[in-house]
């Protein structure tokens, strides 16, 4: 073999072993990864397109937080998953959930 060949080997392996420390120190700081398959399940699933680890938790926000007047209240993931058991199959949940919290707090205040 010569020696330019062996040298571009060498080359790739240390190009191939930065590649791997650079995907472990991701690991280490975000805990886990991501496929790009996983990442588009999740895409479709919050009618989103997900580009960053950004992008995942403010959607992930928005999907879980009711806003008034610039107060944010914040559901929940058990109490969701009850809410859209309750959703009649023909109706859409964000309609669904509106005329509860509508019909839960105009009962409360009597309204």
């Amino acid at each position: 073999m010569s020696s330019f060949v062996a040298t571009k080997l060498d080359e790739i392996e240390k190009e191939r072993a930065q590649q791997r420390e650079r995907e472990q120190e991701k690991e280490r700081q975000f805990g886990f990864k991501l496929t790009k398959a996983q990442v588009a399940l999740l895409s479709a699933a919050l009618g989103k397109n997900i580009m960053s680890a950004e992008d995942l938790v403010a959607t992930a926000e928005k999907l879980s937080t009711i806003n008034v007047e610039g107060v944010a209240v914040m559901l929940e993931p058990y109490l969701l998953n009850r809410l859209k058991s309750r959703c009649h199959p023909s109706k859409k949940f964000p309609e669904f959930l509106k005329e509860t919290v509508i019909a839960q707090l105009s009962g409360y205040a009597g309204a």
